[in-house]
């Protein structure tokens, strides 16, 4: 009877996993997409990056991420299932954090654990669109999610402290955990803030507590730091900072800001019913015995801490564009989400008697409530939406438009192509139309891309402009 409550909750939870895979076949690349693929196409990921890293974006894993992405390559079906890579792999980040902090040990109690995590999280984004369809937002935020399940995960098994072993092994492991600092630090503002923050933090306690120095913990401390020098003082920093007047915003109002979009965010993020009832689920889950038990008055630090973490991780938003956009939310919404899980695994470790027992029972309450939290994603605005581009057919007609729009500019024989507005546009796919910016600057890389000069836009062409490409 307990396989068929997991397997009932497993075929749900892929029940509302599927229609954000099935809709990443009728996405296409917009905007920033082809200003990224130009340039990699010419020069390659490495020259690329390192020319964004020295005039526009000092985030360097993400601009690599992007300069490899499939539509370099001409590949289409490659882009649209860019969303399915991120998607497992922020699934698979799940896994590695419930395999880790709690007793269970089967392989599907694990999945569901890990599915319904990630339900949880897209249910409560504030955009969908640019969080995972949108490629050159996608890959600053989910792969930087994904990381930091992993590295925190790791961290409780293999992190080399007390002392620092000089052995192959352990090296090894200092070496691959440096290197996830910093990608983190290269991916965005609130990663990097992060990481430096949980790296500092482990260190300084260690230090505190056992009163003696800790190699291992010092070299990822240091690592973070190094990686986090690299994006403040990169060129692309300060000149970023000036174009968007951040130089001119005043320290107190940016305070202001961060805390009053902290507090606007929190409302809406537990008021979320598959959020709450998720927080409710989570304290059920036994924590493994290899989270260490923390004195309490290290708890409260930790959780008041996290609360300052969260609200300080605003700042670099409201610092540079003066606002959260959709997907800087989405990396706002996972640092509070996975904060929120540090918090409950420890303060369980703290409060309740772990056994030593690797076999766990759920009960019929929890059980309920885990279903509950699955079915409340009804509720969700973006499961509705993404439900709805689905069943209406406007997510394929959108498809069709785009693929129509590519076979006329690319089977023309003009160099200034007139191009039909699209009419279609699904609210979970990310879209930026041409001539919708005030410099043509995406109507340019759009045209260069596709092997023209020019692209213009019409709202009703001619059937013989449409035919013909307006000679």
């Amino acid at each position: 009877m307990k396989k068929l409550y997991w397997f009932l909750a497993l075929a749900l939870c892929l029940t509302f996993t599927a229609p954000f895979l099935w809709l990443s076949f009728f996405n296409h690349p917009s905007a920033d997409d082809y200003l990224a693929a130009l340039p990699a196409m010419e020069w390659g990921p490495i020259t690329t990056t390192l020319g964004w890293y020295y005039s526009w974006s000092s985030r360097y894993t993400s601009s690599f991420l992007i300069s490899i992405n499939p539509i370099i390559y001409k590949s289409l079906i490659g882009y649209q299932l860019t969303t399915w890579l991120i998607i497992i792999f922020l699934i698979f980040g799940f896994y590695v954090w419930h395999r880790t902090v709690s007793r269970v040990s089967s392989a599907l109690e694990l999945m569901v654990l890990a599915l319904l995590s990630f339900v949880a999280y897209i249910s409560t984004v504030s955009s969908v669109v640019e969080g995972f369809y949108y490629v050159n937002g996608a890959m600053c935020y989910q792969p930087a999610n994904a990381l930091l399940l992993i590295l925190v995960s790791w961290w409780f098994i293999k992190i080399p402290f007390p002392e620092l072993k000089w052995n192959i092994k352990s090296l090894l492991i200092l070496a691959a955990q440096c290197f996830i600092l910093f990608l983190l630090a290269g991916t965005n503002e609130m990663a990097m803030l992060f990481s430096l923050s949980l790296s500092g933090g482990l260190w300084l306690y260690r230090l505190v507590t056992d009163r003696k120095w800790h190699p291992g913990l010092q070299t990822l401390f240091l690592s973070s730091l190094f990686s986090t020098g690299l994006v403040l003082f990169s060129p692309a920093t300060f000149y970023r900072m000036k174009a968007s007047n951040s130089l001119k915003r005043e320290p107190l109002e940016v305070i202001v800001n961060s805390l009053a979009g902290f507090a606007e965010f929190t409302i809406n993020w537990l008021s979320n019913p598959t959020y709450l009832l998720f927080s409710l689920l989570i304290v059920f889950i036994p924590v493994s015995a290899r989270i260490p038990s923390v004195p309490r008055m290290w708890l409260w630090a930790l959780s008041i801490l996290s609360v300052l973490l969260s609200a300080f991780c605003f700042v670099p938003s409201f610092l540079g564009e003066g606002l959260v956009q959709g997907r800087t939310a989405n990396a706002l919404l996972f640092n509070f989400f996975l904060l929120f899980m540090i918090n409950v695994v420890f303060w369980k470790r703290h409060l309740l008697d772990v056994a030593e027992q690797t076999t766990w029972t759920i009960s019929k309450p929890a059980m309920a409530l885990l279903l509950a939290t699955i079915l409340s994603a009804f509720v969700s605005p973006n499961f509705k939406n993404a439900y709805e581009d689905i069943s209406s057919g406007t997510a394929s007609r959108y498809n069709q438009e785009r693929l129509d729009r590519i076979n006329l500019v690319e089977s023309s024989t003009s160099d200034s192509i007139w191009v039909e507005t699209v009419r279609n546009r699904p609210k979970t796919i990310f879209f930026g139309e041409i001539g919708e910016y005030p410099q043509p600057w995406y109507d340019n890389f759009y045209a260069r891309y596709h092997g023209k000069k020019f692209i213009h836009l019409v709202d009703k062409p001619s059937a013989d402009t449409f035919k013909s490409g307006n000679e």
